[in-house]
Order: structure tokens, then sequence, then C-alpha cells
């Protein structure tokens, strides 16, 4: 059976830890630019984002080779939150 201990935060299992989201994730802020309706990359905004989490790709932009750094490409299992204009994220 699982053991339970208090935190600041409510009950959490014993083996567990409380950490600061900066400790076990990295932030990067993506490009605020336009987009244009060719080019080599996507440019995701959340309004590309449908209300169930899902890519709607109708409409999707896009963004030139020469724009974009390397760790603005998005891998598998990173997290996406919206700064600003979201009704979720």
């Amino acid at each position: 059976m699982t053991k339970f201990k208090e935190t600041e935060i409510g009950k959490i299992p014993e083996d567990w830890a409380v950490r600061e989201l900066g400790e076990i994730a990295g932030f990067q802020y993506g490009l605020g630019e336009r987009a244009k309706e060719t080019g080599e990359y996507v440019y995701l905004r959340i309004t590309d984002i449908t209300s169930d989490g899902f890519l709607n790709k109708t409409g999707l932009t896009f963004i030139g080779k020469d724009r974009v750094k390397k760790e603005w490409i998005l891998k598998k299992n990173d997290v996406l939150v919206a700064r600003t204009g979201a009704s979720f994220g």
C-alpha cells in the first residue's frame, strides 16, 4: 500500500519530492514574428491547437529555415505552454 506524506502542496506519495518546475525542466521562448504560407517549418501558433489538445492542420503557416534556431524545433515529449492569448495551455 502506498504511504503518503504531507507537503506544502498537500499529500503526495512518500517517495515523491516537491520540486520547482525550473529544477526539472528547461524553458525556451519561441519565435515572435510573422509567418508565411510557404517555408520549410510549420510555425505553430496557439490558435493551431484545438480545445482538446490536437493540432489543427487547417491554415497552418510556415517559416523559412534561415529563421529557425535548433532549440526551437519541437521534439518528442516537449511540453508547450502558451504565455498569452490562450484559453488553455
